[in-house]
């Protein structure tokens, strides 16, 4: 093998090698941190915000009519199983409301084989009901209350009532009493900041900040860190129903994500 040969291969071999430590410098980019997209990063944290502190309520109708007895203070009694998939609900999560939504005492019974309540039935007409069902709700129990007339419509020789249930409205809003949980704990605490970064799965060295306003103006607003000068930053706004644990709406608000 010539002399020359032997010096063009070993050239030639350090360039390759030269070539290949470079690119591996370029890829993995050694000191600097990883980009994040800001759109990806506002998702990230709107996503698991929301998650937070949204709230969905269940309302079914309840119809008896045809009652053959009414009062003032009527216990009804329906024994026989309800529409309600036992995985899915905790007996302890609904209340029963009359028409004008006012909160009536409530007992379910053997994993939703049976209820009872107390409300005011008029014979002669259709009443109507509503079973909630939300996290938020508390039964008023009917225990240690007296009990006046009973009513049951599954006595096969003489029913009392018909009953029926109609079909659930499925509501989906912002938790006023989550919503406020939330900015009092967090406040601008920076160890239950970054707490929260780890739990949203957030870049530990990227920043945001919450807030949220109605027609009257700033309501709260969640910013742990301020924003340093000649920083761009990502804003975006999103409107929501504030609901109560009834489903009803409270009002109309507009929540404020910023990343930086």
């Amino acid at each position: 093998m010539k002399k020359g040969t032997t010096h063009v291969d070993w050239a030639i071999s350090i360039g390759i090698f030269l070539i290949y430590v470079l690119g591996l410098f370029i890829f993995l980019k050694p000191g600097l941190e990883p980009v994040y997209k800001n759109e990806i990063l506002e998702e990230i944290v709107d996503g698991n915000f929301f998650e937070e502190v949204n709230l969905i309520v269940e309302r079914k109708p309840l119809y008896i009519d045809n009652a053959d007895t009414g009062g003032d203070d009527v216990e009804v009694r329906i024994e026989s199983r309800l529409p309600f998939l036992i995985t899915q609900y905790n007996e302890n999560e609904f209340t029963l409301y009359d028409e004008n939504f006012v909160e009536l005492p409530l007992d379910i019974e053997n994993n939703f084989n049976g209820m009872k309540f107390r409300a005011n039935i008029k014979s002669g007409k259709r009443n109507i009901f509503w079973l909630v069902n939300s996290e938020e709700t508390s039964p008023i129990s009917l225990e240690g209350m007296p009990v006046e007339i009973i009513v049951s419509p599954d006595d096969e020789v003489n029913p009392t009532f018909d009953y029926s249930f109609g079909v659930t409205e499925k509501i989906v809003g912002i938790s006023s009493i989550k919503l406020q949980n939330f900015f009092d704990y967090y406040g601008d605490d920076q160890l239950k900041y970054g707490d929260l970064k780890e739990k949203w799965n957030y870049p530990s060295f990227k920043d945001f900040a919450i807030s949220y306003s109605d027609e009257d103006g700033l309501v709260e607003s969640y910013s742990p860190e301020d924003i340093p000068a000649q920083t761009n930053v990502f804003a975006r706004n999103v409107r929501h129903f504030l609901i109560d644990s009834k489903g009803d709406s409270i009002k109309e608000v507009e929540f404020n994500f910023r990343i930086w």
